[in-house]
């Protein structure tokens, strides 16, 4: 997720020790990335340092801290991108803490530019990892770069055991790279029918965005259930005026009932608006 624009200080008066030693103690995740957030904002050399001496600590706890504050550090614009940058792949070279090297994989995923050289000794040295935490981390590394290695490996991540996994890495392919190849699309069609929903639906939607109309056995039954978020998106993706009627009468159908999700609702109505223009 993107970091907002703008940010008000929750801990103005705290000095960056004071912060990184909350976020130590810290037994609570939501209030540790409090803390982090707080440092990403401040974006100054004390915080750069504070976060670098973290990084080479003995402690894996204080090694996973430091990662996630040079993860965003100066946010928006960023601030040292090339020296946390440095130190992150000075980590990768010899970390083999599960809880430190998704931190690890997270941070290159916000720090490494897609056209820039990624660091495939690392990558894999950590796949496949036993730790589904550590995949994912590694999917999410690998968002947006369009080189043939990264697309190789997203796919085996697309066939990964963990839902978690599956799902980043086909929204991965699907949403996040243009690149359109058979072995992509025959990736992205062995996970239209995944039991996990959201794996499955983008997987719908990525071939949508390609026109693949062998989606469409798949699409025009679960339009006539109730369809999720992403396969509305699939339906008006791909096109197909075909699928109209059964969008018609889904809203004939929900238009009326109160516990309709109303974003859901617009969703349907934006698909169909869609579809009509190309009936």
């Amino acid at each position: 997720m993107p970091p907002p624009l703008t940010y008000k200080p929750r801990f103005p008066r705290w000095k960056s020790s004071t912060l990184i030693q909350a976020a130590l103690a810290s037994r609570d995740e939501d209030r540790r990335w409090r803390y982090v957030v707080e440092l990403h904002w401040r974006g100054d050399r004390a915080t750069l340092d504070a976060a670098t001496a973290l990084c080479q600590d003995p402690s894996a706890r204080k090694r996973c801290l430091g990662a996630d504050i040079l993860a965003q550090l100066g946010v928006p614009d960023r601030t040292f991108p090339g020296e946390a940058l440095t130190t992150l792949l000075e980590m990768s070279r010899r970390e083999t803490s599960t809880l430190v090297l998704q931190s690890i994989l997270m941070a290159l995923g916000h720090n490494l530019d897609a056209t820039a050289r990624a660091p495939w000794a690392f990558y894999k040295r950590v796949f496949p990892h036993k730790s589904a935490t550590v995949r994912f981390a590694l999917a999410y590394a690998l968002m947006g770069r369009e080189d043939p290695a990264s697309i190789r490996m997203l796919i085996r991540l697309s066939q990964d055991l963990a839902a978690r996994v599956r799902d980043w890495a086909t929204f991965c392919l699907g949403t996040q790279t243009d690149v359109d190849t058979p072995v992509l699309r025959r990736a992205l069609l062995q996970r239209v029918a995944d039991r996990h929903s959201e794996t499955r639906g983008e997987a719908l939607v990525g071939l949508a965005r390609r026109n693949d109309a062998r989606i469409l056995p798949v699409l025009e039954p679960s339009l006539a259930r109730s369809p999720s978020w992403l396969e509305l998106e699939a339906a008006a993706r791909l096109g197909d005026p075909r699928l109209l009627p059964r969008l018609l009468k889904l809203r004939a159908r929900v238009q009326n009932d109160a516990n309709t999700n109303r974003l859901w609702l617009s969703q349907l109505e934006s698909a169909i608006q869609d579809l009509s223009r190309l009936a």
